[in-house]
C-alpha cells in the first residue's frame, strides 16, 4: 500500500516481501542491504561496504540516482517553503508600518513563552528598543529568505538534467 510519506516527498512505500537472504561472505555475517530495482523488485545484499565501495558485491554499483521528475518536486516543495517564509516576512514588515502595537504585542507573548531569555532585558511589548529588535529579525529573516530563493533558483533541476 502507498502513503504520503512524513516528510512529504512522495508517496511512503508500506508493504511486506519475502526474499532470499544469500550467504555470508566467508561465513562472516554484514550488513542486510535491501535494495529496490527500477523495475520494483526485491533484493537483498549482504555487505560491510556501501554500495559506492570497491569491494560491493551487489549487481548494480553506486547510490541511486533521483530522477529529475523528483528533483523537480523537491525543489518545488523547498522554494515553496523559502517563498512562504519570504512572503512572511515581508507580510510582518508590512503590519508592522500598519498597525505596529498589534504584531509586537503576539511577538512578544512569542517571545515570552519559547525566547523568554532572549528577552528579559526588555521592559515588555511597549518598549521601544523592543520594537526595533521585532523589527530587526523580521528584516533578517527576509534577508535570508531572499538569499533561500536566490540559492534555490541557482539549483533550479532543469539545469540537472544530464547530471547524475
Amino acid at each position: 500500500s502507498a502513503r504520503l510519506s512524513p516528510d512529504k516527498a512522495g508517496p511512503e512505500i508500506a508493504e511486506t516481501k519475502i526474499v532470499e537472504v544469500p550467504e555470508y561472505v566467508n561465513g562472516k555475517a554484514g550488513e542486510l542491504w535491501v535494495v529496490r530495482a527500477a523495475d520494483g523488485s526485491l533484493s537483498v545484499v549482504s555487505s560491510n561496504f556501501q554500495p559506492d565501495h570497491a569491494q560491493w558485491p551487489g549487481a548494480v554499483k553506486g547510490w541511486p540516482v533521483p530522477s529529475v521528475e523528483y528533483r523537480r518536486q523537491r525543489w518545488g516543495q523547498y522554494m515553496k517553503l523559502a517563498q512562504d517564509a519570504l512572503d512572511t516576512a515581508n507580510e510582518a514588515l508590512a503590519e508592522l508600518k500598519i498597525s505596529p502595537q498589534k504584531i509586537v504585542a503576539r511577538s512578544w507573548e512569542l517571545d515570552q513563552k519559547y525566547r523568554a531569555k532572549l528577552v528579559e532585558g526588555f521592559t515588555g511589548p511597549n518598549d521601544v528598543k523592543y520594537m526595533e529588535f521585532v523589527r530587526q529579525g523580521f528584516e533578517e529573516m527576509k534577508r535570508n529568505s531572499e538569499e533561500d530563493v536566490r540559492q534555490l533558483l541557482v539549483r533550479l533541476p532543469c539545469a540537472l538534467v544530464n547530471a547524475p
